[in-house]
Protein backbone atom coordinates (compact mmCIF):
# COMPACT_ATOMS: atom_id res chain seq x y z
CA UNK A 1 0.00 0.00 0.00
CA UNK A 2 2.91 2.62 0.06
CA UNK A 3 1.23 3.91 -2.94
CA UNK A 4 -1.69 5.97 -4.07
CA UNK A 5 -3.97 2.92 -5.66
CA UNK A 6 -2.85 0.78 -2.58
CA UNK A 7 -4.92 2.50 -0.19
CA UNK A 8 -7.85 3.62 -3.45
CA UNK A 9 -8.67 0.31 -3.34
CA UNK A 10 -9.86 -0.73 -0.22
CA UNK A 11 -10.79 3.13 0.31
CA UNK A 12 -12.50 2.41 -2.74
CA UNK A 13 -14.15 -0.84 -1.53
CA UNK A 14 -14.86 -0.04 1.77
CA UNK A 15 -17.19 3.15 1.03
CA UNK A 16 -19.10 1.03 -1.78
CA UNK A 17 -20.24 -1.97 0.64
CA UNK A 18 -20.47 0.46 3.83
CA UNK A 19 -23.10 2.72 1.70
CA UNK A 20 -24.55 -0.34 0.23
CA UNK A 21 -25.26 -1.88 3.82
CA UNK A 22 -26.36 1.12 5.33
CA UNK A 23 -29.41 1.40 2.63
CA UNK A 24 -29.98 -2.60 3.14
CA UNK A 25 -30.08 -2.06 6.67
CA UNK A 26 -32.26 0.81 6.56
CA UNK A 27 -34.55 -0.63 4.13
CA UNK A 28 -35.28 -3.35 6.14
CA UNK A 29 -35.82 -1.52 9.71
CA UNK A 30 -38.40 1.14 7.42
CA UNK A 31 -40.31 -1.71 5.89
CA UNK A 32 -40.55 -3.26 9.02
CA UNK A 33 -44.07 -2.99 10.98
CA UNK A 34 -44.37 -0.22 13.14
CA UNK A 35 -45.87 -2.55 16.14
CA UNK A 36 -42.82 -5.08 15.75
CA UNK A 37 -40.25 -2.24 16.48
CA UNK A 38 -41.85 -2.54 20.37
CA UNK A 39 -40.53 -6.06 20.58
CA UNK A 40 -37.41 -8.18 20.00
CA UNK A 41 -37.94 -9.85 16.79
CA UNK A 42 -35.76 -12.36 14.60
CA UNK A 43 -35.10 -10.15 11.94
CA UNK A 44 -31.21 -10.21 10.43
CA UNK A 45 -29.96 -7.36 8.77
CA UNK A 46 -26.99 -8.72 7.33
CA UNK A 47 -27.99 -10.41 4.03
CA UNK A 48 -25.57 -10.45 1.05
CA UNK A 49 -27.22 -9.46 -1.89
CA UNK A 50 -28.40 -12.34 -4.21
CA UNK A 51 -29.52 -12.74 -7.98
CA UNK A 52 -31.98 -14.84 -9.11
CA UNK A 53 -31.99 -16.02 -12.80
CA UNK A 54 -35.66 -16.76 -14.34
CA UNK A 55 -35.01 -20.14 -13.58
CA UNK A 56 -34.06 -19.44 -9.70
CA UNK A 57 -30.97 -20.10 -10.05
CA UNK A 58 -28.89 -18.02 -7.06
CA UNK A 59 -26.40 -15.80 -8.39
CA UNK A 60 -24.45 -14.52 -5.10
CA UNK A 61 -23.42 -10.87 -6.42
CA UNK A 62 -22.34 -9.15 -3.62
CA UNK A 63 -19.75 -12.08 -2.52
CA UNK A 64 -18.24 -12.14 -6.56
CA UNK A 65 -18.02 -7.81 -6.48
CA UNK A 66 -16.26 -8.17 -2.88
CA UNK A 67 -13.89 -11.11 -4.18
CA UNK A 68 -13.03 -9.44 -7.64
CA UNK A 69 -11.85 -6.61 -4.86
CA UNK A 70 -9.82 -8.20 -2.45
CA UNK A 71 -8.33 -10.43 -5.76
CA UNK A 72 -7.52 -7.14 -7.20
CA UNK A 73 -5.77 -5.77 -4.47
CA UNK A 74 -3.52 -9.04 -4.12
CA UNK A 75 -2.29 -8.30 -7.68
CA UNK A 76 -1.82 -4.47 -7.26
CA UNK A 77 0.25 -5.69 -4.04
CA UNK A 78 2.10 -8.36 -5.99
CA UNK A 79 2.55 -5.71 -8.23
CA UNK A 80 4.05 -2.79 -6.76
CA UNK A 81 6.26 -5.17 -4.60
CA UNK A 82 8.39 -6.73 -8.10
CA UNK A 83 7.04 -9.87 -7.10
CA UNK A 84 10.10 -9.74 -4.67
CA UNK A 85 7.94 -10.77 -0.91
CA UNK A 86 10.36 -13.57 0.22
CA UNK A 87 12.62 -14.70 2.39
CA UNK A 88 16.19 -13.64 0.56
CA UNK A 89 19.93 -13.98 1.64
CA UNK A 90 18.49 -14.41 5.39
CA UNK A 91 16.97 -11.22 5.03
CA UNK A 92 12.63 -10.55 4.90
CA UNK A 93 11.85 -8.48 1.79
CA UNK A 94 8.92 -6.23 1.29
CA UNK A 95 6.94 -7.51 4.58
CA UNK A 96 4.16 -4.46 3.80
CA UNK A 97 3.67 -6.30 1.28
CA UNK A 98 2.67 -9.56 3.38
CA UNK A 99 0.84 -7.30 5.67
CA UNK A 100 -1.56 -6.01 3.13
CA UNK A 101 -1.87 -9.35 0.95
CA UNK A 102 -2.69 -11.11 4.07
CA UNK A 103 -5.51 -8.38 5.12
CA UNK A 104 -7.13 -8.87 1.30
CA UNK A 105 -6.86 -12.86 1.97
CA UNK A 106 -9.06 -12.82 5.16
CA UNK A 107 -11.59 -10.06 3.46
CA UNK A 108 -11.72 -13.05 0.62
CA UNK A 109 -12.71 -16.01 2.95
CA UNK A 110 -15.57 -13.57 4.04
CA UNK A 111 -16.75 -12.77 0.44
CA UNK A 112 -16.41 -16.89 0.07
CA UNK A 113 -18.53 -17.10 2.82
CA UNK A 114 -21.09 -14.63 1.25
CA UNK A 115 -20.86 -17.05 -1.60
CA UNK A 116 -21.35 -20.33 0.16
CA UNK A 117 -24.42 -18.70 2.14
CA UNK A 118 -26.01 -17.20 -1.65
CA UNK A 119 -25.58 -20.71 -3.09
CA UNK A 120 -27.12 -22.44 -0.30
CA UNK A 121 -24.38 -24.17 0.89
CA UNK A 122 -24.43 -26.07 4.35
CA UNK A 123 -22.39 -23.28 6.32
CA UNK A 124 -23.24 -22.69 10.04
CA UNK A 125 -25.03 -19.61 10.63
CA UNK A 126 -23.96 -15.99 10.62
CA UNK A 127 -20.10 -17.73 9.17
CA UNK A 128 -20.34 -14.45 6.97
CA UNK A 129 -20.55 -12.22 10.08
CA UNK A 130 -18.46 -14.44 11.84
CA UNK A 131 -15.62 -13.95 9.16
CA UNK A 132 -16.05 -10.26 8.88
CA UNK A 133 -15.35 -9.70 11.77
CA UNK A 134 -11.88 -11.75 11.96
CA UNK A 135 -11.33 -9.96 8.92
CA UNK A 136 -11.53 -6.55 10.68
CA UNK A 137 -9.69 -8.06 13.61
CA UNK A 138 -6.65 -9.26 11.41
CA UNK A 139 -7.16 -5.86 9.76
CA UNK A 140 -6.46 -3.75 13.16
CA UNK A 141 -3.73 -5.90 14.30
CA UNK A 142 -1.31 -5.77 10.90
CA UNK A 143 -2.10 -1.92 11.74
CA UNK A 144 -1.60 -1.78 15.28
CA UNK A 145 2.22 -3.39 14.47
CA UNK A 146 2.12 -1.51 11.45
CA UNK A 147 3.87 1.86 12.31
CA UNK A 148 7.05 1.16 13.15
CA UNK A 149 10.22 3.33 11.44
CA UNK A 150 7.61 5.48 10.47
CA UNK A 151 7.36 9.87 10.37
CA UNK A 152 4.91 11.32 12.96
CA UNK A 153 2.53 11.88 10.65
CA UNK A 154 2.09 8.67 8.54
CA UNK A 155 1.91 7.45 12.97
CA UNK A 156 -1.20 9.33 13.34
CA UNK A 157 -3.24 8.23 10.28
CA UNK A 158 -2.44 4.95 10.43
CA UNK A 159 -3.77 4.93 14.12
CA UNK A 160 -6.73 6.47 13.17
CA UNK A 161 -7.04 3.78 10.26
CA UNK A 162 -6.21 1.88 13.72
CA UNK A 163 -9.19 3.25 15.39
CA UNK A 164 -11.89 2.54 12.77
CA UNK A 165 -11.12 -0.88 12.01
CA UNK A 166 -11.03 -1.61 16.06
CA UNK A 167 -14.53 -0.41 15.70
CA UNK A 168 -15.74 -2.11 13.21
CA UNK A 169 -14.43 -5.29 14.87
CA UNK A 170 -16.34 -4.59 18.29
CA UNK A 171 -19.29 -3.66 16.32
CA UNK A 172 -19.56 -6.55 13.88
CA UNK A 173 -18.56 -9.09 16.88
CA UNK A 174 -21.63 -7.51 18.68
CA UNK A 175 -24.06 -8.16 15.50
CA UNK A 176 -23.13 -11.85 15.77
CA UNK A 177 -25.05 -12.40 18.18
CA UNK A 178 -27.80 -9.43 17.99
CA UNK A 179 -28.91 -9.77 14.42
CA UNK A 180 -31.84 -8.09 14.99
CA UNK A 181 -30.70 -5.11 16.50
CA UNK A 182 -30.39 -2.49 13.95
CA UNK A 183 -27.86 0.25 15.46
CA UNK A 184 -25.16 -2.31 14.90
CA UNK A 185 -25.21 -2.60 10.99
CA UNK A 186 -25.16 0.89 10.59
CA UNK A 187 -22.79 1.35 13.35
CA UNK A 188 -20.76 -1.05 11.02
CA UNK A 189 -21.55 0.47 7.94
CA UNK A 190 -20.70 4.48 9.20
CA UNK A 191 -17.33 3.40 10.94
CA UNK A 192 -16.86 1.27 7.51
CA UNK A 193 -17.35 4.30 5.23
CA UNK A 194 -14.87 6.47 7.55
CA UNK A 195 -12.63 3.72 7.33
CA UNK A 196 -12.87 4.02 3.43
CA UNK A 197 -13.29 8.12 2.85
CA UNK A 198 -9.88 7.81 5.77
CA UNK A 199 -7.90 5.06 3.45
CA UNK A 200 -8.38 7.82 0.42
CA UNK A 201 -7.22 10.53 2.97
CA UNK A 202 -3.88 8.79 3.72
CA UNK A 203 -2.96 7.98 0.37
CA UNK A 204 -3.62 11.33 -1.23
CA UNK A 205 -1.59 12.56 2.23
CA UNK A 206 1.47 10.54 2.08
CA UNK A 207 1.52 9.83 -1.56
CA UNK A 208 0.21 12.81 -3.66
CA UNK A 209 0.32 12.69 -7.23
CA UNK A 210 0.76 15.94 -7.38
CA UNK A 211 4.13 15.99 -4.68
CA UNK A 212 1.90 18.04 -2.44
CA UNK A 213 2.03 16.50 1.25
CA UNK A 214 1.82 17.13 4.56
CA UNK A 215 4.79 18.28 7.01
CA UNK A 216 5.82 14.67 8.63
CA UNK A 217 6.95 16.15 12.07
CA UNK A 218 5.09 19.26 12.57
CA UNK A 219 3.34 19.24 15.75
CA UNK A 220 0.42 21.49 13.85
CA UNK A 221 0.44 19.35 11.22
CA UNK A 222 -0.29 16.26 13.78
CA UNK A 223 -3.45 18.36 15.18
CA UNK A 224 -4.68 19.42 12.03
CA UNK A 225 -5.02 15.80 10.49
CA UNK A 226 -7.10 14.76 14.33
CA UNK A 227 -9.14 17.68 13.16
CA UNK A 228 -9.61 16.25 9.63
CA UNK A 229 -10.22 12.63 11.05
CA UNK A 230 -13.07 14.24 12.74
CA UNK A 231 -14.60 15.86 9.95
CA UNK A 232 -14.57 12.75 8.04
CA UNK A 233 -16.45 11.03 11.21
CA UNK A 234 -18.83 13.94 11.23
CA UNK A 235 -19.44 13.31 7.20
CA UNK A 236 -19.95 9.96 7.78
CA UNK A 237 -22.79 10.96 9.75
CA UNK A 238 -24.09 13.16 8.06
CA UNK A 239 -23.81 11.00 4.88
CA UNK A 240 -26.44 8.31 7.24
CA UNK A 241 -29.01 10.81 7.63
CA UNK A 242 -28.79 11.84 3.97
CA UNK A 243 -28.60 7.55 3.20
CA UNK A 244 -32.03 7.74 5.77
CA UNK A 245 -33.74 10.43 4.41
CA UNK A 246 -33.41 8.78 0.96
CA UNK A 247 -34.41 5.62 1.73
CA UNK A 248 -37.57 6.81 3.74
CA UNK A 249 -38.56 8.81 0.75
CA UNK A 250 -38.12 5.63 -1.98
CA UNK A 251 -40.19 3.79 0.23
CA UNK A 252 -42.62 5.94 0.15
CA UNK A 253 -42.83 7.39 -2.79
CA UNK A 254 -42.64 3.48 -4.04
CA UNK A 255 -45.73 2.55 -1.27
CA UNK A 256 -43.42 -0.35 0.38
CA UNK A 257 -44.18 1.53 3.96
CA UNK A 258 -48.09 2.23 5.29
CA UNK A 259 -47.96 6.19 6.64
CA UNK A 260 -51.41 7.38 7.30
CA UNK A 261 -52.76 10.31 5.51
CA UNK A 262 -52.02 12.59 8.47
CA UNK A 263 -48.61 11.50 9.80
CA UNK A 264 -45.87 13.43 7.91
CA UNK A 265 -42.23 13.08 7.44
CA UNK A 266 -41.08 14.58 10.49
CA UNK A 267 -43.21 12.59 12.76
CA UNK A 268 -42.36 9.42 11.60
CA UNK A 269 -39.01 9.96 12.10
CA UNK A 270 -39.92 10.42 15.66
CA UNK A 271 -41.33 7.19 15.81
CA UNK A 272 -39.06 5.26 14.20
CA UNK A 273 -35.94 6.96 16.48
CA UNK A 274 -38.02 5.96 19.44
CA UNK A 275 -38.69 2.77 18.12
CA UNK A 276 -34.63 2.43 17.62
CA UNK A 277 -33.94 3.20 21.31
CA UNK A 278 -36.25 0.63 22.56
CA UNK A 279 -33.61 -1.60 20.71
Amino acid sequence: MGQLIGHAIPGTFFIVFGIWWMLCAMGKFLRKDRSEHRRQNSTSYYSPFVYRTGSGRPIPVEGYVKLFFCTAGVLVEMIGGNFTFMIYHGSYINLNVWDHILMYVFFGFHSLMDIFTGLKYNVPKNSSLAFLTLAYFVESLLFLFHLHNRSMLDVRMHTLLLITSGLCTIVTALEVFNRDRVVLPIGRSLMTIVQGTWFWQVGASLYDPAGKHFKEDDPEEMEFVTILFGWHLAGGCMLTVVLYVTTLTWLKHRKLIKLSGSEDGAEMGMKLLDGQNEI
